[in-house]
């Protein structure tokens, strides 16, 4: 099951990769009966890093910070096909699969997958950066689920905004700025590359647009962004397992969209011109 990641250099990819496989760890097991390990601990080594760093500091009073991705290193390999060396990225990869107190533990050969994630840099997805020696986006192609990092804070009009609320340190003095949208636009152009699809057809597959730091601009949008949307099992409610308030998450991606037509409409523009189905999600890595 391949999934990935797109966004500018330094959106927050590796943060945000780092803080989900965090959560899925602890969450899938505790509140879904579903297993989620590491596939290959040697492959996996600079996300456990990340996470270590992150999450399992002695002092955690005191700020780090994760090493940017780098266009080449150890997080590549490189292949000899046809006597061609080209440099592919690494991919992460965990086992995603039932656990015995699930209702289809039964079902674990047909319902098991390994989840196969790429962390690439930023710099890749710009245009003109997609070459025969480094062709390391192509699992684009391959991916059931496309997620696009877009952090408002390299946004001039939604740092101007956010100032008239925050005293965040990302809005004050020199600010990266970048035209998000046209790496959006690159990674669609990748896509309908790869899968040969027409230009006058969108997408198929879900595009989950994910709006990051919405802790700086939360206050934004009048709605809770900071509790999980799940529905816990109750007394009242019979549940015996949590279950995805997907009212709530469709409810609010409608809201964050009208916020993103308001002050960024060319990104909302980008998303919906390529995929049928594009979902707005707040977050916070």
């Amino acid at each position: 099951l391949f999934l990935s990641i797109v966004g500018g250099p330094a959106s927050g990819k590796s943060y945000l990769l780092a803080g989900m496989t965090w959560e899925l760890r602890k969450r899938l097991s505790t509140e879904f009966d579903l297993h989620f390990n590491d596939a290959d601990v040697v492959a996996n080594r600079h996300l456990n890093e990340y996470e270590e760093k992150l999450f399992l500091a002695d002092d955690r009073t005191q700020p780090v910070y994760l090493e940017k991705t780098q266009l080449e290193g150890s997080l590549y390999e490189q292949v000899n096909l046809e006597g061609q060396t080209i440099l592919l990225p690494k991919p992460f990869l965990f086992t995603l699969k039932p656990a015995p107190a699930h209702p289809n533990a039964n079902k674990i050969d047909l319902l098991g997958r390994v989840l196969c994630v790429y962390d690439n840099a930023g710099e890749h997805f710009q245009p003109g950066n997609d070459s025969s020696t480094r062709p390391g986006t192509q699992h684009l192609g391959k991916s059931r689920v496309l997620m696009f990092l877009f952090d408002p804070t390299q946004d001039p009009r939604f740092r101007e905004q956010c100032r008239k609320f925050s005293q965040d340190p990302q809005l004050t003095g020199k600010s990266k700025t970048q035209r998000q949208e046209t790496l959006l636009t690159e990674a669609s152009q990748r896509v309908r590359r790869y899968t040969k699809l027409a230009p006058n057809k969108k997408y198929e597959r879900p595009l989950m647009m994910l709006i990051s730091k919405s802790d700086v601009w939360g206050s934004m949008i009048e709605d809770d962004l900071c509790t999980e949307p799940l529905i816990l099992p109750t007394a009242a409610n019979g549940l015996r397992r949590a279950q995805l308030d997907v009212h709530r998450i469709e409810t609010v991606s409608n809201k964050l969209r009208k916020l993103l037509l308001q002050w960024t409409p060319e990104v909302v523009t980008a998303a919906e011109d390529f995929c049928e189905r594009v979902i707005y999600i707040p977050l916070s890595a």
